[in-house]
């Protein structure tokens, strides 16, 4: 973060200075300066827009290498989070749905990472820096630009919450129909053998109109904002207009620092286009953080302890007293009792949805009974170290 603070801080120096040559040199060359001095100032305008250029691409580059970093932690996080919730958790949603939010929403967090100090904080110190400038050049100029850039920044943090809700719902319509592909393409071969693909076509439908419908809403919502823009790039460009040309026939300013005025203007519009479309990044990384902090706040319903007891687990006995579980509504254990020494094997036999694999699956503390007690070792596995357990069986 320290060179890329570094390499900012060069960058918007190179960018406030070079125009400030290139205004002399149009007052010198109106003036009838020397030629050799003209050249050479022309040399160092070029000179200096040729290393801004360069310092902007490492900027960015190390802009990215943050973002990667940042999102790549998050994203092994929030993978080791879900692995971790019970098997109530992964009911609820399909692989496809998770990994849209594992991904797709840290990868829009990337986007404002790898962005936040290249164009928001850069951004910000340049419009300081260019005020700073244009005070220096003329204070009313200065005023009247500060006015321009106090009116936008009004008018966007009135409209800056527009489209967070509609944005949540886009990411929620996109992961629906990831999560529906995933789990329909796995079937792809059953589909087919019992003639159940135009079905599916015909599911799939619905999933679409609600992504169009989605994203059309989130998209419109905040693309209003460069409306706004638009509008105000034609008003700071009039206001321009209006006060240089006044002093400079009242011979306040030179013709060089009319065109300086010009020229940081266009950086002041420029940066706030890129401000502007920041604020949409911003709005989609809140709406994301937003689903990622509910990702987060999902937690097992199996109660566990630490590791400290590992060493204690002792396989020599199982025993099921009188357990009964459901799934939802349906139940599929009632009353099930069982006890088994050590060395001793059984073997289930039963129907397909009679209970076979969900024994295995309290077993293994997937799930916890709703009735009854399962011991192993003469202790309840709700008191037994869960990663500990699945290892002893």
């Amino acid at each position: 973060m320290g060179l890329l603070g570094c390499l900012l801080l060069i960058t918007i120096a190179l960018q406030l200075y070079a125009p400030i040559i290139l205004g002399q040199f149009i007052d010198d060359a109106r003036a009838g300066a020397p030629l050799n001095g003209l050249y050479l100032m022309a040399l160092g305008f070029i000179g200096l827009i040729a290393v801004a250029q360069l310092f902007s691409v490492m900027t960015s580059y190390q802009a990215e290498i943050v973002g990667w970093t940042a999102t790549n932690a998050l994203r092994s996080d929030l993978t080791r989070h879900i692995l971790n919730l019970d098997l109530r958790f992964h009911n609820r949603y399909t692989a496809g749905e998770l990994i849209e939010r594992v991904d797709g929403d840290v990868g829009t967090l990337h986007q404002f990472f790898a962005l936040l100090v290249v164009r928001i904080i850069g951004n910000a110190l340049l419009l300081i820096g260019l005020l700073i400038v244009l005070f220096w050049q003329d204070s009313l100029i200065g005023l009247g630009v500060l006015a321009f850039v106090i009116v936008i920044a009004i008018i966007f943090y009135r409209i800056r919450h527009l489209a967070v809700e509609a944005i949540i719902k886009d990411r929620q319509a996109t992961a629906d129909l990831g999560g529906f592909w995933e789990e329909h393409l796995l079937a792809t071969e059953d589909l087919r053998s019992n003639g159940a693909v135009d079905y599916v076509l015909n599911q799939q439908g619905p999933l679409h109109w609600q992504v169009l419908q989605a994203t059309r809403k989130a998209r419109f919502l905040g693309w209003s904002m460069h409306g706004s823009y638009i509008a105000l790039h034609i008003f700071g460009y009039a206001l321009i207009f209006v006060l240089g040309g006044y002093l400079y026939l009242q011979g306040d300013v030179t013709l060089g620092t009319v065109y300086l005025v010009f020229h940081y203007l266009g950086l002041v519009v420029v940066n706030l286009r890129a401000f502007v479309r920041e604020l949409d990044t911003l709005q989609r990384a809140r709406a994301s953080l937003s689903r990622i902090r509910g990702l987060l706040r999902e937690k097992s319903l199996l109660g566990t302890r630490d590791e400290t007891g590992y060493a204690a687990i002792s396989p020599a006995y199982l025993q099921f007293t009188d357990v009964a579980f459901a799934y939802g509504e349906q139940p599929v254990l009632q009353g099930v009792t069982f006890g088994l020494q050590k060395g001793e094997r059984m073997a289930l036999l039963g129907r397909t949805g009679s209970g076979k694999s969900t024994i295995a699956r309290l077993l293994f503390r997937f799930y916890d009974p709703q009735v009854g007690q399962i011991r192993l070792g003469g202790e309840p596995l709700q008191g037994l170290p869960l990663s500990g357990l699945r290892r002893r069986i």
